[in-house]
Parts: structure tokens; C-alpha cells; sequence
């Protein structure tokens, strides 16, 4: 996954904040909203994945984290890990409704180029879903990647941004072949709040089911201002069956890590995708996390652990027997 944060020019308004993330083998976008650098951006390219890699415009390269995911309104939140701490560009969301006519501008990243793609385009419906938040219908033809596209009004700032055509059939919003977009106002007095308290309300079968699965399914990836990102094919959870247990204890800041936290392990190999399981602590300072892989080509992957977003300087190779049990503490 991969992020970068893009300065744009439109009519002598400076458009500010429009990261890149991409994750393996896609690209979205999305978009930096605030001075601190966090990032909205669509929930469904992101799956299991709480972390992704950053590119800046500048050539800075880092990661940012996911601190709140919800796949009711289908957005996500991430924070940057890049050090020393910045002020980033950034947009802002609009308070005010679209209005039918109303003539946009669209920013998307259909790939990982320094360039923005960039179109101006029309609001021909406005639509109230039972999700409860309002979307936009643009007289776009749909693309193949539209995920986390910015649209931008002539104040320069984020009226809306694309949903993708799963999430939009999953929810039944809008028709089939429309590009819609949720609407900023309320994303910015509700859904904004929410995510920012941690909350992952995630999809079954896009999660680890041992950590807050709620009910429907979700993908892999990252985030954007615009952002644009890269993401994996859903990964499919293997059969049940007796799996490898990794166990031990757990600090955080040097004391128990709490009950309730997540711990969050990714599987790296050389030509596989990243690959994220987690766990919930039911009490502190102690967690068992069951490491199911989706097939045998991750035998011998590295195992790096994250919590809080950061990461252990523990690692562990997986290569254990069937049905074995590690044994590792780890650290925060």
C-alpha cells in the first residue's frame, strides 16, 4: 500500500492534501483533512490491513495507520507514522449541500503517477440512503478504480468522494452503472466523530472474526486527500480447522496492555501480499492470536505484531507444526 499527498491548482484555488495509497496491486485515492495529516478514505479497498506504506509528494516515504474504520457509511480513518511530525496540506469538507447542476471537479489517481487525473463534472441526483447519509450521483461513466476519487467545488473544498461499486451494491445505493458519491456535510458532523473514538465496525469474512466483525464482507489496502491507493484481492479465510496459536504476554508503555486492545500480526513473503490477522485481549497483558493463512505459500513469512499503530521490534517466522503453539511476549 502506498500513499502520497498531492498539492493541486484549480483556478488559482489551492487544493491541498491529496495522498496516494496504494496496497500490492491497486490504486485508490482519498483524501488528508486536517493539518495533522489524517486521512478519509474509503473502508473497502482496506480489509484486514491496519497499515500501509506512504509516499509524499516531496519524496518522503512512511506509513500511516487505520484509527477508525466503519463499513456502514464505508469510510475509514488513518493517522501518518512519518517522523518528525509535520503539518500536512489539507482539505477541507464542505458544510454546505450540493445542489442539482452544481459543477464539480474530480481528482483521482487511476494509477501511481505524480499527476492527479482531474475532470470537471455535474451533480444530476441527490439521494438520502437508508445508510443515512446523503450521496451524490455525477454524470461520470463509471471507471474502473473510482474508489476514494475527491470531488472538489469551486471554494476548493471536499464536496464528496466516490464509493466503490461493491459497497454501493452491498448497500443497494444508487442504480447499477452509476458513480455516486457520499456527500461531505454529514460525513463531517457524524461519520467523522465516530471514527475518530477508534471504532472498526467491519464486514464478516474481510476481518479477523476474533476482533469486532459485525455483519458483511470487506477488502485490503490504504488512504489518500485526495489519497490514492493500491490494494489485494479479498482475501477468502481458509476452512476451520486447528490452527497454529501464537501466545504470550503483552506491554504496552511498559505496563499490561489493556483488556480490549487489538493486536494485529502481518505475514510477509517475497511475491505474496501482505497479509493481516488480528486478536482482542480479553485480559490484560495476555493474548493468543490463531494464525490462519489463506494457503501454504506464507509458510516461512516473516510476522511482524502492531498495536496502538505501533510495531514490535519482535518478529517470529511462520513455520510451525500443525496445530503447534508459540510462545512469544511482545512489546509496545
Amino acid at each position: 500500500m502506498q500513499l502520497s499527498n498531492w498539492t493541486w491548482t484549480v483556478e488559482e484555488i489551492s487544493i491541498p492534501g491529496s495522498p496516494i495509497l496504494r496496497a500490492d496491486e491497486a490504486v485508490w485515492t482519498g483524501a488528508i483533512i486536517n493539518e495533522s495529516g489524517e486521512m478519509l478514505t474509503t473502508s473497502d479497498p482496506l480489509q484486514r490491513a491496519l497499515v500501509v506504506d506512504v509516499q509524499l509528494a516531496d519524496g518522503t516515504q512512511g506509513q500511516a495507520c487505520v484509527t477508525g474504520i466503519d463499513d456502514g457509511p464505508g469510510l475509514a480513518l488513518l493517522k501518518p507514522l512519518i517522523e518528525p511530525p509535520r503539518a500536512y496540506d489539507f482539505l477541507t469538507l464542505s458544510s454546505e449541500e450540493s445542489s442539482l447542476g452544481q459543477r464539480l471537479d474530480l481528482f483521482q489517481h487511476a494509477a501511481p503517477a505524480r499527476e492527479p487525473e482531474q475532470r470537471s463534472m455535474s451533480v444530476i441526483e441527490r439521494i438520502t440512503a437508508a445508510t443515512g447519509y446523503d450521496y451524490l450521483r455525477v454524470d461520470a461513466p463509471e471507471t474502473p478504480a473510482p474508489e476514494g476519487a475527491v470531488l472538489i467545488n469551486r471554494r476548493g473544498e471536499l464536496q464528496g468522494m466516490l464509493m466503490p461499486s461493491p459497497w454501493l451494491q452491498w448497500h443497494e445505493v444508487g442504480n447499477p452503472g452509476g458513480v455516486y458519491a457520499i456527500e461531505s456535510p454529514r460525513v463531517a458532523s457524524v461519520a467523522l466523530p465516530l471514527l475518530r473514538t477508534g471504532s472498526k465496525r467491519i464486514r464478516l469474512g474481510h476481518f479477523d472474526p476474533l476482533t469486532h466483525a459485525t455483519s458483511s464482507p470487506l477488502r485490503s489496502g490504504a488512504v489518500q486527500t485526495g489519497i490514492t491507493l493500491r490494494y489485494t484481492s479479498p482475501q477468502q479465510r481458509p476452512p476451520s480447522t486447528i490452527v497454529p496459536l501464537v501466545v504470550g504476554e503483552v506491554t504496552l508503555d511498559g505496563k499490561d496492555a489493556p483488556a480490549g486492545s487489538i493486536l494485529y500480526a502481518r505475514l510477509s513473503k517475497k511475491d505474496q501480499p501482505g497479509y493481516w490477522i488480528s486478536t482482542e485481549l480479553f485480559e490484560p497483558g495476555v493474548f493468543a492470536l490463531p494464525v490462519e493463512i489463506p494457503n501454504n505459500s506464507y509458510i516461512g513469512a516473516t510476522i511482524e505484531f502492531w498495536m496502538d499503530c505501533r510495531r514490535s521490534s519482535t518478529t517470529a517466522v511462520y513455520n510451525p507444526p500443525f496445530g503447534g503453539i508459540m510462545e512469544l511476549d511482545l512489546a509496545f
